[in-house]
């Protein structure tokens, strides 16, 4: 009797582990709106890629597998795992799903999600259906119209009372993030197991909006003005805008292919785009021959370096590790080391437009440092704070600023050049009015200077003719005399006029008015032409 129980229980077990009946099924009660299935998965490593639904069906013993609720914080990266499920529905799904958890909370948006999650149902070898979920899963495919960082199915199909197996299959994102499960049904009252970007949404959001606005307006500037710090500063912002998309989850889930490559040239971007601002805000080619090289040398530097990791990654499809393509961060770290030695000599300069420039890249290199170190994971941002978001942040502010402050030393500059200009044409015109009031001068005082010469030649050529006449010597009378006198006098006179041409340039000669007897003046005036009539 024992050995026949004996047997009859080994042939029990045999037809239910060949049935696939080996594993437990989980009851789904709909009377509960949540259900935690982790203790119930079993997870397999396919690190070879050689396990499909038909293997893991037959449950065969010799598969290591790992239980769903004491997997490890991070599975390995690159690597797919399939998950097997077996539960019973005791009453209908509709509007039930079942998530894969993401519980990273911390890094940017577009880290979400596993890359993608293949659900296969079955009742015993019967295949129910096919469902689709993931970032790298096109839009129209997926199974629910659910953000797409939230990974789901639907359940709703599954049958009553009857013992489904779920075979799932899953590999992390593209991004070098590992895949997860934490798998939990859930009825569409509670359809999330947490908001949406959870982290920093609020401030990401409101980044992206000033963000937007700011580019948009320093691009109107530039097609304005044409000058090429808007242009650059415009660029600078368009990365700043597009990496602040991706951090909210616009943009990047509609590149299923191209994700990673936009993703890198667009964020990096803003590190090569930055010190060519620099260089126009500056105006360092002009100012700092020397400094402008060695400025130029570093954004060529991180230029190039995107660039080739972006054709490495397209072309030779490695295995990225979270975010990290081989040495970037390395090489990003060199980057901000260069970028801290010139902002501290741009803060030294005594130009105003290097010292403001120098201090907001000082600012950003620090953050940068922090990022990156916490992107490597050797620390822990203080305050919980994104460094690359806050870094930014304050970038912007204080650029939009030092834009304005530029534009209005530039205009004060501009205003006093015009009025330098105003002066000099003043200035001009002065001296050809001077010109003018000089040639009139001279034409004046020669007119005076001939006539006193008259009145001193005639009576001297009158009292010669006299003295010829009579053989004796030249005798002139007192009254000739007198107007040799006066018109000597008046020729002495004009001399010191002349001389005193410097104070008319000065604006020092002033007319001198004499109260005098009319009759006593013309008297003198028609004695000194006497001679000459």
């Amino acid at each position: 009797m024992a050995e026949r129980f004996s047997f009859l229980l080994t042939a029990l077990c045999v037809l239910s582990i060949f049935n696939g009946l080996g594993q437990e099924v989980y009851d789904l009660d709909p009377a509960y709106p949540v259900h935690d299935l982790d203790k119930y998965l079993r997870v397999y490593e396919d690190r070879m890629e050689n396990l499909s639904p038909d293997i893991l069906l037959q449950d065969k013993n010799d598969l290591e597998f790992m239980e769903g609720d004491k997997l490890p914080r991070f599975l390995e990266t690159n690597v797919p795992y399939w998950g097997k499920l077996r539960i019973r529905a005791l009453d209908s799904l509709k509007g039930w799903t079942l998530h894969l958890e993401d519980k990273m909370i911390g890094p940017p948006v577009w880290t979400k999600s596993n890359g993608r999650v293949d659900v296969y149902a079955y009742s015993g070898r019967t295949l129910l259906f096919h469902q689709k979920t993931g970032v790298g899963v096109p839009a129209s495919e997926r199974a629910t119209d659910y953000s797409w960082m939230l990974n789901s199915i639907r359940l709703e199909d599954l049958p009553t009372d009857e013992p489904v197996t779920l075979i799932i299959r899953a590999e992390g994102n593209d991004f070098g993030y590992p895949a997860y499960f934490n798998l939990n049904a859930r009825s569409p009252d509670q359809p999330y197991y947490h908001q949406i970007n959870q982290f920093h949404h609020g401030f990401n959001t409101f980044m992206f909006g000033v963000t937007f606005i700011i580019f948009l307006f320093f691009l109107l500037q530039y097609l304005y003005l044409k000058d090429p710090v808007y242009f650059w500063f415009s660029l600078w912002l368009f990365f700043c805008t597009l990496t602040q998309a991706m951090t909210i989850g616009l943009i990047i889930d509609r590149l299923p292919s191209w994700r990673y490559p936009f993703w890198f040239i667009t964020a990096n971007g803003i590190f090569f785009t930055f010190w060519f601002f620099g260089r126009a805000f500056v105006g360092s080619k002009q100012k700092f021959p020397k400094l402008d090289t060695f400025i130029l040398s570093l954004a060529l530097f991180v230029l190039a370096e995107i660039v080739l990791t972006a054709l490495y990654v397209i072309f030779f499809n490695p295995d990225i590790h979270f975010i990290e393509p081989g040495f970037h961060f390395q090489l990003l770290n060199i980057y901000t080391l260069g970028s801290l030695i010139i902002s501290v000599i741009l803060c030294l300069k005594k130009d105003l437009f290097a010292r403001y420039f120098g201090v907001g890249s000082l600012i950003a290199s620090i953050f940068l440092v922090i990022g990156t170190l916490w992107s490597m994971g050797w620390i822990i941002p203080p305050f919980k704070l994104d460094p690359y978001g806050t870094g930014l942040f304050f970038q912007i502010v204080l650029y939009s600023f030092g834009m304005a402050y530029r534009s209005q030393k530039i205009n004060e500059s501009i205003q006093q050049e015009r009025l330098n200009a105003t002066r000099s044409l003043a200035e001009i015109q002065r001296m050809k009015d001077l010109d003018e009031v000089k040639t009139r001068f001279f034409a004046n005082i020669s007119h005076e200077f001939r006539t006193p010469l008259s009145l001193i030649q005639g009576p001297l050529q009158q009292a010669k003719k006299s003295s010829a006449n009579s053989g004796g010597p030249i005798l002139i009378g007192q009254r000739t005399y007198d107007v040799i006198k006066q018109n000597i006098g008046r020729l002495q006179t004009l001399v010191n006029q002349l001389l005193d041409l410097s104070k008319l340039e000065s604006g020092t000669v002033h007319l001198k008015l004499q109260q005098g007897g009319l009759i006593q003046y013309l008297r003198s005036l028609v004695y000194s032409f006497e001679s000459v009539a």
